[in-house]
């Protein structure tokens, strides 16, 4: 079995029973296969990356407070506007699920429902996840050109 499954050691290639130590010189303990070493890096990697060290990144509006890296604060337009967004979207898409379990319900105690239920259920939920994914598209533009 030896031989079989581990064929770079000195017992499988020769046949011979004892200290099993693979190529490397390291000793073969049964089911643990050994690590090599690790091989110090070049004078040219260390200088790569010692250049592509993480940098702090600066607008140059940018506002100090202790902090080379804080951020001018957004404008009210776009704040207030994105913020709306959010808000009707999420709560398009709650009282969206909510019409959706209210349909549900009614469906299982023979009720006719309302056909505002079936409206919210069809038309809301993709519309308040459209207005919710447009605040997310929007909020990435408004950081990429910040």
């Amino acid at each position: 079995m030896v031989r079989a499954a581990l064929p770079h050691c000195a017992a499988a290639r020769t046949g011979r029973k004892g200290k099993s130590v693979t190529p490397s010189g390291y000793p073969l303990t049964p089911g643990i296969l050994p690590r090599p070493p690790l091989k110090r890096a070049s004078a040219r990697t260390r200088r790569r990356l010692a250049a592509m060290s993480v940098r702090p990144i600066v607008s140059p509006d940018a506002r100090v407070h202790g902090s080379p890296t804080t951020a001018a604060p957004s404008t009210t337009e776009t704040s207030l506007w994105l913020r709306a967004l959010l808000i009707v979207g999420a709560t398009l898409t709650a009282v969206s699920f909510a019409a959706t379990v209210l349909l549900l319900v009614s469906y299982f105690l023979d009720v006719t429902a309302w056909p505002l239920f079936y409206w919210f259920g069809l038309y809301g939920l993709p519309l308040g996840f459209v207005l919710m994914l447009t605040y997310v598209v929007a909020k990435a533009v408004l950081r990429r050109r910040a």
